[in-house]
């Protein structure tokens, strides 16, 4: 895969900037800066091209193999992320697990209850439906808060689905 949490100093000019959806003039400062964009915040530095992104879903719906077979995480390590968590105050249950979304990514009228992804600063999600064989990866450098963003995911995530039936 040709990922990476944060962006080397060397490759900051290979990534297309953040714009607000409705100012194509003016780059998100914030998100465009070389100190966010090289930073290893794992929730929201992680940096790959789509078919990357799809291969990574793909991966974890094998338990951590590869397509050729090849052990690239270990299975409990995929059963510890990929399943609901609980909230640790309360013992409530969360929709939640250790790093993705459970039952709810992309969002739509067709979701899965196996579903699991994670989306990206109101630009982009990736997610999985493991009872589908059925992997998705959307980016975009378009960022667009808020409910129209979910309905803008909601809406990709219900066509992909549709198209495998």
């Amino acid at each position: 895969l040709n990922a990476s949490l944060g962006v080397p100093a060397d490759e900051l000019d290979e990534i297309a900037f953040m714009y607000r959806v409705t100012d194509r003039e003016h780059p998100i400062e914030i998100w465009n800066s070389p100190t966010v964009r090289q930073s290893t915040c794992c929730a929201a530095c992680g940096h790959m091209p789509a078919g990357d992104l799809a291969r990574f879903y793909a991966m974890l719906a094998r338990g951590g193999t590869s397509r050729q077979g090849d052990r690239l995480l270990a299975e409990e390590t995929v059963r510890l992320v990929t399943p609901p968590g609980t909230i640790e105050q309360t013992g409530e249950p969360s929709s939640y697990g250790l790093g993705f979304a459970i039952g709810r990514t992309g969002g739509g009228e067709t979701i899965g209850a196996t579903n699991f992804g994670h989306g990206g600063s109101a630009s982009s999600f990736g997610w999985c439906e493991p009872d589908l064989d059925l992997v998705a990866a959307f980016l975009t450098n378009g960022h667009q808060e808020g409910p129209t963003h979910s309905k803008r995911m909601a809406d990709i995530s219900d066509a992909v689905r549709a198209l495998v039936g």
